[in-house]
């Protein structure tokens, strides 16, 4: 398997308080060409006063085995023998059960491994690319045919780069804080703004989180997160500049991955399942986060309005063609780059 190296950036605003995000570990997943990029992140989280570090994101030149091992994957018919239908009524094309022991693991106090060593053997050269489709639910594949799968079902090498990239975050975060079970880490991407005020917000909200969240989403997009039940109502009626209330909703379909905390046992629980061989590597990582949260496999929150947001100031690293902007908008209240000029 691919080594990552972790970059450790100094905290450039050691004056400002700390008490709160200071106890999460924040990684920023970041290709370490993208020079640009980490200079962004640099001014918005020094402008923050936050810890950080960089996680080097996948590159696609190592991808050939990952993907040769999913079509081996598809192709074995030893996990076709059942169905697991009975966690949603929709789930009629489901061909394979999850594991019953995935519990016990993510609850019991030893390390949890990536994929089998076979997986990251690989070939001296790049195959010829065959295009692969993206799973649907636990594995509803359609058939690749050209012209009739849209961009966003295509199992590009850019997907898979993204999904082993935070695969292995949380797998450090999984298996690192083994002592600490009350750890949380926050994972960013690296061409995101956030809003000025974060750090008093998430104090503020924080504590309407039950004690067995797994994931909670800062930004997240694609999906009405407002839909989910409200965790704790804000019935004083009064407006509070220094109280923001509760604005936790219980997730329904987040996506994106541009922002969002993982608890100890969240970050066990999220490898067990990304790394079941019939799901890993099966679609974009934030559709099968969104599939698990739906399937309640995984029990996440999402912070509504968003405190984070894709800036969209490059071309896209996993969408084909490179596409700057999306359908999908999203804003601010009061960004450290929307109201300076650090983003020109």
């Amino acid at each position: 398997m691919a080594s990552h190296r972790i970059d450790h950036v100094k905290n450039i605003a050691l004056d400002r308080p700390m008490d709160f995000m200071a106890e999460m570990q924040i990684y920023v997943v970041s290709l370490p060409d993208r020079q640009s990029r980490r200079m962004g992140m640099k001014i918005l989280l020094a402008t923050l006063g936050l810890h950080f570090v960089y996680f080097d994101a996948m590159p696609l030149t190592i991808l050939w085995s990952i993907l040769d091992w999913v079509k081996k994957i598809r192709s074995s018919k030893g996990f076709r023998d059942s169905a697991d239908t009975a966690t949603l009524s929709d789930d009629a094309h489901t061909l394979f059960s999850w594991p019953e022991h995935i519990e016990d693991i993510a609850n019991f106090n030893q390390e949890i491994p990536l994929l089998s060593s076979d997986v990251w053997e690989l070939p001296t050269s790049p195959p010829p690319y065959q295009p692969l489709t993206c799973n649907k639910r636990n594995y509803d594949m359609p058939d690749f045919s050209p012209g009739s799968i849209p961009e966003h079902m295509r199992l590009t090498p850019a997907r898979v780069a993204c999904w082993h990239s935070h695969l292995s975050v949380i797998h450090q975060h999984a298996n690192a804080a083994l002592s600490g079970a009350d750890s949380v880490a926050l994972i960013l991407e690296d061409d995101i703004d956030m809003e000025k005020d974060i750090v008093d917000q998430m104090k503020s909200l924080w504590s309407d989180l039950p004690d067995d969240w797994d994931m909670c989403y800062l930004g997240h997009c694609w999906s009405d997160e407002a839909r989910g039940p409200l965790l704790v109502q804000n019935t004083s009626g009064v407006a509070n500049t220094t109280s923001y209330g509760s604005r936790i909703h219980l997730s329904t379909s987040p996506k994106c991955t541009h922002a969002y905390a993982i608890s100890h046992i969240g970050a066990r629980r999220l490898l067990l399942y990304l790394t079941y061989p019939p799901f890993a590597y099966s679609r974009a990582i934030d559709q099968a986060f969104a599939w698990l949260v739906k399937s309640g496999r995984i029990k996440s929150f999402s912070i509504v309005p968003n405190l984070a947001i894709q800036r969209k100031i490059a071309v896209s690293d996993v969408k084909e063609g490179g596409v700057v902007n999306s359908k999908w908008k999203a804003a601010l209240v009061d960004g450290v780059f929307s109201t300076t000029a650090l983003s020109q």
